[in-house]
């Protein structure tokens, strides 16, 4: 299937329009440009349709997204959203093991979680500096446990992580 061609298979689409019921406007605009930002390098409906999918679990649950989308689909919807480390640990011990749990993932999850990062890291850019600079040190760390992902999203999302760092360095020595 060609890369663009997949953004229109059956799959794609009806996990697109599910998206769009269960999440508010702002995120579901997120939603989709994940999804298409997966479109561009994987051809996979299945991982294209879980791309969209990533933030369902928070409004449905998994079995609904089996029976709606198959197992594929809803497997790495699951690995993907799985619980993200929470708790009363400093932002440090968190990050550490968020990122030995992201380790772990499929390459495929880790290819929507790329992408998820990309989106992350152009809106850190518009928060005030020290929420930028706290959301960019974890976003950062957590890509640099992602090295089976695709490795242009891959690429893209180093270069973008760099380009941010420096951006907010530069903001940060403005402010000094």
């Amino acid at each position: 299937m060609h890369k663009h061609a997949v953004m229109s298979d059956p799959l794609v689409v009806a996990a697109d329009r599910y998206a769009e019921q269960v999440h508010p406007a702002p995120r579901r605009r997120r939603e989709h440009a994940v999804s298409k930002l997966v479109a561009a390098y994987i051809a996979r409906p299945e991982v294209v349709a879980a791309a969209a999918l990533h933030e369902a679990p928070r409004h449905c649950g998994f079995g609904e997204l089996r029976s709606r989308f198959g197992e594929p689909t809803a497997r790495l919807v699951a690995e993907v959203s799985h619980a993200r480390v929470r708790g009363r640990a400093n932002q440090h011990a968190r990050v550490a093991l968020e990122t030995k749990r992201l380790q772990r993932l499929s390459p495929e999850a880790q290819s929507i979680r790329v992408a998820t990062l990309i989106q992350r890291t152009q809106r850190l850019l518009n928060q005030p500096l020290m929420l930028a600079r706290v959301g960019l040190f974890q976003t950062c760390a957590e890509l640099a446990a992602l090295e089976d992902a695709h490795p242009v999203l891959n690429s893209i999302a180093r270069k973008l992580c760099g380009a941010a760092s420096r951006h907010l360095a530069a903001g940060a020595a403005q402010e000094a």
